[in-house]
C-alpha cells in the first residue's frame, strides 16, 4: 500500500484498527486514516480531527476521508465540507439530488 493513495476500499478496514505499541498510546484510526489516505498530520489538522470525532460519527469521517481521495482533493478543509454538507442535507446512499431542473414536455395531450 502506498502511503497517501486509495488503493482500493480495504484502506479503511486496514486502518480501521488501532495501532498499539509498548511505548506509545494507542493512536486513534481517523488519525491513521487521514495519514494513509491524504497526508501526514499537522498539529491543526490533528485537532479539528480531534473536534470532528465529538461532532461526527465515526465512520462518517472515514467515508468522507475516502470520497476526498477518490475525487484526489487531499485538504482537510475539502472533507470538512463534506461533512457539513452531510449534517446539513443528510448522508444518504443514493444519488445526489440533480440541480437541474426537470425538463416539462413541449407538447399538451389534450382530449
Amino acid at each position: 500500500m502506498a502511503k497517501g493513495r486509495l488503493i482500493n476500499r480495504k484502506v479503511i478496514d486496514i486502518v480501521s484498527e488501532t495501532a498499539e505499541d509498548s511505548n506509545s498510546i494507542p493512536t486513534p484510526n481517523v488519525f491513521k486514516a487521514y495519514e494513509s489516505n491524504i497526508q501526514m498530520l499537522t498539529p491543526v489538522v490533528s485537532d479539528k480531527l480531534r473536534d470532528a470525532v465529538k461532532t461526527y460519527p465515526e465512520q462518517w469521517i472515514f467515508d468522507a476521508i475516502t470520497e476526498s481521495a477518490e475525487q484526489n482533493k487531499r485538504s482537510w478543509r475539502y472533507i470538512e465540507a463534506i461533512l457539513e454538507r452531510w449534517q446539513s442535507e443528510g448522508k444518504g446512499g443514493g444519488k445526489r439530488p440533480s440541480k437541474q431542473p426537470e425538463k416539462k414536455p413541449l407538447y399538451r395531450v389534450v382530449n
